[in-house]
């Protein structure tokens, strides 16, 4: 039985829901005799945190896209929830009891166990492992997203299903931080336009530019918005330029949004993203910022990356680019990636030196982005 060829596909809910969206687009592209899809979440308690949250996320967006041409699928999906995802018998009991084996012995499952807590995806793959040996549920195959590249990979036989999902997968912006609860408030207007914020770049980074200048241009350009305005545009054209027709096709750019979370009081915590380029479904957010003081700088690495993974989730990359110098920015790259458990993967700095290089600064944003 190829991997791919099922009536039941199974997830599993942790509060990263993208890589389940990932395994869900991907298997109702490939596979038109999925019926039916089983969100596995945990239950609110005292215990634990409750994910039936973001099973209705994602719920609401594969219906938006597959309700209409995926005829075979079942609307609303089927959830299960967990009231210890840490105790086997606690999972194998609560399982028995929903509707997961209701005509199960003639029908084929798959089950895709990258989401959860590892405990929870431990104790269900020997679960519904030993399920179908009992024949309480038909055949049974098993696949993971392996994060680092991601492919998705057969458990039965360790076989490459899929390679860079990147490519297969496109995931509008909207969607993405509509997984994760959050929503946009507004796309506002920026007032600078490419050609004043190109001008501005080109004095900012002249070596000739006095330092008297240079400090007049951070304290009077609404402290770097030119920076965002330019970047965006550039890349924007780079993607054109130098991205093959394939990758681009994959890549959107956004600029200068701000986005809430409706669970959070007041106006206060509302937050902005200066630049966001998905690839795929990978998020790579940028912060743009002409300050050079070390401590205000790491503020807004902290922020970006942060921001990043909230709306983006474990899979996100981060860029700050500031107007600190050489021995700073890799000095800031260093504490960011050592206070935030990152790496050089999947954080970035760039100060004024790299921007003064703009051709190589442009290679480097795009090698970043673009490559695992």
């Amino acid at each position: 039985m190829k991997p791919y060829q099922f009536e039941n596909l199974i997830l599993l809910m942790g509060t990263n829901p993208l890589p389940n969206y990932v395994i869900a687009d991907y298997f109702l592209q490939e596979n038109q005799n999925i019926s039916k899809i089983w969100l596995i979440y945990s239950k609110e308690n005292n215990l634990q945190g409750g994910t039936l949250t973001y099973a209705e996320n994602l719920e609401k967006i594969i219906s938006h896209k597959w309700k209409k041409v995926h005829p075979s699928l079942e609307f609303p999906l089927e959830k299960v929830g967990l009231s210890d995802v840490s105790r086997a018998m606690t999972i194998q009991s609560e399982i028995k009891k929903s509707r997961l084996k209701e005509g199960a012995k003639e029908a084929s499952f798959h089950l895709n166990y990258t989401g959860g807590t590892k405990s929870m995806s431990t104790h269900i793959y020997w679960i519904l492992r030993d399920f179908s040996k009992e024949e309480i549920i038909g055949n049974i195959s098993f696949s993971y997203l392996d994060a680092r590249n991601f492919r998705l990979v057969s458990d039965d036989d360790n076989q490459i299903i899929e390679n860079d999902l990147r490519k297969k997968i496109c995931l509008p912006f909207e969607d993405m931080i509509g997984l994760h609860g959050y929503q946009i408030l507004t796309k506002k207007k920026n007032t600078e336009k490419f050609e004043k914020a190109a001008q501005i770049f080109k004095e900012y980074v002249d070596h000739n530019t006095t330092k008297e200048r240079r400090n007049k241009i951070k304290q009077c350009e609404e402290g770097g918005k030119w920076l965002e305005v330019y970047i965006a545009n550039k890349l924007e054209q780079k993607k054109l330029e130098h991205l093959t027709k394939e990758i681009s096709t994959y890549v959107e750019i956004r600029q200068n949004i701000s986005m809430k979370h409706p669970k959070w009081a007041g106006g206060r915590s509302n937050f902005e993203m200066d630049v966001m380029v998905v690839y795929g479904y990978q998020l790579t957010g940028i912060s743009c910022t002409v300050q050079d003081v070390s401590m205000k700088c790491k503020q807004k690495g902290f922020e970006v990356i942060l921001r990043s993974k909230q709306i983006g989730g474990d899979e996100s990359k981060s860029i700050l680019i500031t107007g600190s110098d050489k021995y700073q920015t890799e000095l800031l790259q260093q504490q960011l990636i050592v206070d935030t458990g990152g790496n050089t993967k999947n954080i970035k700095v760039f100060g004024l030196d790299d921007l003064r290089k703009e051709k190589y600064f442009f290679k480097e944003l795009k090698r970043f982005i673009f490559t695992e």
